[in-house]
């Protein structure tokens, strides 16, 4: 094994029965290895919210001892992705990894949002017409020459796209 400024090997062997190592390390010049920051693949999300897009990636090479959030918050986005690069996260999320979060808009990001209206089906016979209001709460009016409707509330009788 061997990082700059450092060589190391192990070796696992049997001896009398029982497992021993044997470790031999040179430290070739003097100074602290410190792992280099750096963002993992970036993936793009819409976010549930109209006209709101997002980047995520997991942050690598925090090192030992040093905070995940203080780390994420400090470290810009990579220049290979020139929509977000240079720019601090948005959010940070703290998980089995840290994971940085840039916002942007993007009006292809859209939200089907439910409005509620006044609905009436329409059946010939009163019979059919009792079974469908008895289970959507309604209330059945008509008759039989004209015939019959269910009449109720429905909390998603239209819906409207928002994009932002």
């Amino acid at each position: 094994m061997s990082a700059p400024g450092f060589t190391g090997t192990a070796s696992l062997y049997r001896s009398s029965g029982q497992y021993q190592t044997s470790r031999k390390f040179t430290q070739t010049q003097m100074g602290v290895i410190t792992p280099a920051l750096n963002w993992g693949k970036m993936s793009y999300s819409c976010t549930g919210n109209p006209g709101v897009g997002k980047y995520s990636s997991i942050l690598w090479g925090i090192p030992w001892g040093q905070s995940w959030e203080q780390a994420c918050h400090t470290t810009p986005a990579p220049s290979d992705d020139p929509t977000i690069a240079g720019r601090l996260p948005d959010n940070c999320v703290t998980g089995l990894n840290e994971w940085g979060e840039w916002y942007m808009t993007d009006h292809s990001c859209c939200v089907t949002q439910c409005v509620s209206g006044y609905v009436c089906d329409s059946f010939n016979n009163s019979d059919d017409c009792d079974a469908d209001c008895s289970q959507k709460d309604g209330s059945c009016y008509g008759n039989d020459i004209d015939g019959y409707q269910c009449c109720y509330t429905d909390p998603c009788a239209n819906q409207i796209q928002n994009c932002g």
